[in-house]
């Protein structure tokens, strides 16, 4: 297993220099700083603050912010990366920050580097990159990158919340009910084994409470392989298409999917447009970062439109992620030469508007989700309770 090594050494030029690199052991570190040309004084391990190979959004914000201020502050681009290999809150994402840096240190291209890590570092994220290196740009590219997915995270973080409560109460309403058929039916099915007449709904609750106890284990292991399929298929094109075609043609869904959609095309459009990319290259690049694949290919198609002379106005209009509103603004923006403003005006007003609507939302789903979760409890309740009393021949 590769371990980082930060080390000390003099260069051909008789300069120290400083730096960390990944190797199995501290000879073979040694080792590979001779080849270069230097000569090590100092190497050791550097200690890890978590052994974490995950890599997520949120550690990928924190990279680039600090990226930014490094670059800011007059660092060059290598020793930046030094100081970031030294704070690295995982191995995973030492790992990768030490890999850049080696690349960096053997004369290769930060961009390039990074692209060896394609899922860390998309499409958009490198080519950013790769402007801010050939404009000399870097910390103000790292500064609009850092700012972005911070919005995309905050953005995904809203709609995994909007999600939480109506799980919740639905995972409460199957555990009650689930509770009841297996221990509360079964203790006062001993009250009717003397009658010789029982009550259909008394009969039905009964049945369902056997049912439920015979065949949940199998409800569990289908549940369980469900779950399993979901996360093998979840990266696969198809089930992807199947599940975008389900969430956007459901009237409850389709509003939020293509808000999400429009903010994260604006947002991307935006970023590029405002750093100085060419408008088919940006349209090429956002079109990616849409997770739709029915609407990436609509934007990829109207991106060739452009490319043949067609407004753009004209080539997005008939995409569902753009309203009336959307589109008129992109029409002023044509006619302004102001493009990247009017895709952060759709941006902010998408964000807008889908905040609006989750709040909407949150506040028709809990009393909807509390009738549901007490018509199913509360049913098994009363069926119980008139089982009771018809023992009694209580009548009301």
């Amino acid at each position: 297993m590769s371990t980082s090594f930060v080390y000390k050494a003099y260069n051909n030029e008789g300069k120290v220099v400083s730096g960390s690199l990944l190797s199995e052991s501290e000879t073979t570190a040694r080792e590979a700083l001779a080849a270069q040309g230097m000569v090590p004084f100092e190497i050791k391990a550097k200690k890890s603050g978590s052994q974490s190979q995950r890599v997520t959004s949120h550690h990928i914000e924190e990279l680039t912010s600090e990226l930014s201020l490094l670059l800011k502050s007059g660092l060059q681009i290598n020793h930046a990366l030094g100081v970031l290999v030294d704070i690295a809150p995982t191995d995973g994402v030492k790992r990768i920050i030490s890999h850049i840096l080696d690349e960096v240190n053997h004369g290769g291209e930060l961009h390039k580097a990074m692209s060896a890590h394609p899922k860390v570092f998309d499409s958009l994220y490198v080519q950013m990159v790769k402007i801010g290196e050939s404009s000399g740009r870097l910390p103000q590219v790292f500064e609009k990158l850092a700012s972005n997915l911070q919005f995309q995270r905050e953005l995904t973080k809203k709609v995994t919340q909007a999600m939480i409560y109506p799980c919740f109460i639905m995972a409460v309403c199957v555990v009650s009910v689930v509770a009841i058929f297996n221990f509360v039916v079964p203790s006062m099915s001993s009250l009717f084994e003397s009658l010789q007449d029982i009550p259909p709904y008394t009969q039905f609750l009964m049945s369902a409470s056997e049912w439920m106890q015979s065949y949940q284990i199998y409800l569990l292991l289908a549940l369980a392989g469900g779950i399993s399929l979901i996360m093998r298929w979840k990266d696969q094109p198809w089930f992807k298409n199947r599940v975008d075609r389900m969430l956007i043609g459901n009237p409850i869904t389709k509003t939020a999917m293509l808000l999400v959609e429009r903010i994260r095309y604006a947002s991307s459009m935006n970023l590029m447009l405002g750093s100085g990319v060419p408008l088919v290259e940006a349209m090429a690049m956002a079109a990616s970062t849409v997770k739709s694949t029915s609407i990436a290919s609509q934007l990829t198609t109207a991106n060739e439109g452009v490319s043949q002379g067609e407004s753009i106005m004209s080539a997005l209009s008939g995409i569902p992620i753009f309203d009336s509103v959307s589109t008129s603004l992109l029409k002023v923006g044509e006619e302004t030469g102001q493009l990247d403003l009017i895709f952060g005006e759709i941006s902010d007003r998408g964000r807008s508007t889908f905040e609006d609507w989750m709040l909407r939302m949150t506040a028709m789903l809990e009393p909807l989700m509390i009738v549901v979760m007490g018509g199913l409890v509360g049913s098994v309740v009363v069926i119980m309770l008139l089982s009771v009393v018809s023992i009694n021949d209580v009548s009301f």
